[in-house]
């Protein structure tokens, strides 16, 4: 019988270094694959949950808002009512037959008034009787007032007031009204009543806007209802949930009838009445539901599709494994590596990249021998310099402690500008970095006598060296016998660009100078100026002798100092 093979073969077992060290054990890349899966789909869907519920939450304090907005707007079209039966009444007052007590022609004139505005107005005496009432003739007989307390406070206090709902005894319905005392000159106050339907309410309601699920009642102080779009509650009845009195207005939740509701209340300063809109929380609530079933749906659709492509897109990978296996295995015999094709980006660079190594190693080779050469070159250079140097100390130096005390210091001058060399070799040295370099060891403790004036300009690598020795020897032969010299002279450097060409004045100030320079005896610091100035930097150099110190000037071609970067200006 033949048995089926796995070709995958058995599992890798854990392996142990030379050091004694397990190594762990390697996977498929499919199983990291899925183990992504799982942590960037997992977070994203428990995120995407808690944004949902976010948004839901900011979109519910938004609706929560936009409905008190609405609350508050009927509130104030209420407002809106009452201020204007308020302003019926004090029109009414300044009736000429009121002032003179025409009480007959008052009531005709109110009737007229008030006919198709749904009120009646009627005139209580300060004993709370009912002179006439516009709903009745005048002269009839009319039965007691109602609201009598309200009555009593508006004559006590002199000001208007505003009742809650009331049964009229003389219209049979749930009635509000609004009342004004009128004070008579040398005749008892009488009270101007217009009352209204309590159901004329309802279209202040309808202004309000809120959506159909909310209910909406108008109650007074009392909690009794003056109009309501529930339609088990009417005028004169209770709301079915009551409220402590420290919730005046804003948003609470309470639980009516075993299920959580959620109210809304605005109150009214004018009228001392309320605004009350409820809705169950699972009306509220049911939009979130819906869309954290959907996400749960979405999520685990996703997750199989994720899944499958995970599966495809390994297969790919391990392939493409296996053919970078195979290059780095030629790379390391010293072959040509193939340019092979990969589906995968990534895998394709390190293709391309273990390609190149080769081709790469072999210019990185080149150019370090072209850099030893460089290298080589310069130190040619500098040994030129230094025997120059050791020549012309040598030929001027009285003893042998002169010649290492002046080839010290003029090896140290090398070194200073070989240091600006090294740092600054790419893009050339700053003349201005290289003059003070130069200058430091010679700087007095005033730093006002020295003064360094010019634009920026960059230097290559040879002018360097023979500027800075030039500048060197000026500074030695000031520190003995001019600006350098004592405590009280200055030196002044100046350069700047014209035409091609770059100007350099060194001019030296001082009372008077200690040794005159001897024109026919030329030092190795004449040697720098002239020789090399003039010869390797083709410079025309000028020599003052003022009575207060010496001038160089140096008119040195820019080609021959030229660097990336010399055009800068400071």
């Amino acid at each position: 019988m033949v048995q089926a093979v796995d070709e995958r073969g058995p599992p890798e077992p854990e392996k142990s270094t030379l050091d004694g060290t397990v190594r762990m054990r390697s996977r498929p890349i499919s199983h990291y694959l899925f183990f992504l899966i799982l942590v960037g789909l997992v977070p994203a869907l428990l995120f995407s949950g808690y944004l949902l519920v976010r948004t839901n939450t900011v979109q519910q304090e938004g609706l929560q808002s936009i409905f008190q907005s609405n609350t508050r707007s009927i509130v104030q079209v209420v407002e809106q009512e009452v201020s204007g039966m308020l302003t019926t009444l004090r029109v009414l007052a300044t009736d000429p037959t009121l002032e003179a007590d025409n009480l007959e022609a008052f009531h005709d004139r109110g009737r007229r008034a008030l006919i198709g505005r749904g009120m009646n107005l009627a005139v209580v005496d300060s004993n709370l009787r009912q002179v006439f009432n516009t709903r009745a003739d005048y002269g009839a007989q009319l039965p007691a007032v109602s609201g009598p307390d309200v009555l009593r406070r508006a004559l006590q206090d002199r000001t208007s007031a505003v009742s809650g709902v009331l049964f009229s005894e003389t219209s049979l319905s749930w009635v509000f009204f609004v009342a004004l005392p009128v004070n008579r000159e040398g005749r008892e106050p009488l009270l101007l009543v217009l009352a209204r339907g309590a159901d004329s309410l309802a279209r202040a309601i309808e202004d309000g806007r809120l959506p159909a699920s909310w209910q909406v009642a108008i109650v007074d102080s009392t909690q009794t209802v003056l109009s309501s779009t529930d339609p088990a509650l009417s005028a004169g009845g209770a709301l079915p949930f009551t409220f402590t009195d420290t919730f005046r207005q804003g948003i609470t939740e309470i639980e009516m009838n075993g299920h959580p509701f959620q109210i809304i209340r605005e109150g009214s300063a004018l009228t001392q009445w309320s605004v009350v809109a409820w809705t169950p929380m699972a009306t509220i609530s049911a939009p979130i539901m819906r869309s954290i079933g959907l996400l749960v749906i979405g999520g685990l659709t996703i997750g199989a599709l994720a899944a499958l492509v995970t599966w495809l897109v390994a297969g790919r990978i391990t392939r493409s494994a296996r053919r970078l296996s195979e290059s780095a295995r030629l790379l390391g015999a010293g072959q040509t590596v193939p340019q092979n094709l990969h589906p995968i980006s990534e895998f394709a660079i390190v293709s391309t990249a273990l390609g190149e190594a080769a081709h790469n190693r072999s210019e990185a080779e080149s150019e370090i021998r072209l850099l030893m050469r460089e290298v080589a070159h310069r130190s040619k250079n500098q040994l030129t310099v230094i025997n120059a140097m050791v020549g012309q100390t040598a030929k001027n130096a009285a003893s042998v402690d002169e010649f290492v005390d002046s080839f010290r210091r003029r090896i140290t001058g090398l070194a200073r500008s070989t240091d600006l060399l090294l740092a600054n070799a790419a893009r050339g040295i700053d003349f201005r970095a290289l003059v003070e370099s130069q200058l430091e060891p010679f700087l007095p403790s005033d730093p006002e006598r020295v003064r360094l004036l010019g634009p920026t300009v960059m230097v290559d690598a040879q002018a360097s060296q023979t500027l800075g020795m030039a500048i060197h020897e000026l500074a030695t032969n000031a520190s003995k016998y001019g600006a350098l010299s004592d405590e009280e002279s200055r030196l002044e450097i100046t350069w700047w660009r014209r035409e091609g060409t770059l100007s350099l004045t060194w001019r030296e100030y001082v009372k008077k100078l200690n040794v005159l320079p001897d024109p026919d005896r030329k030092g190795f610091g004449s040697v720098v100026l002239e020789r090399m100035m003039g010869g390797t930097l083709d410079a025309e150099i000028t020599r003052n002798l003022h009575d207060n110190g010496i001038e160089w000037h140096f008119a040195i071609p820019l080609e021959r100092l030229r660097a990336d970067g010399s055009e800068d200006e400071a």
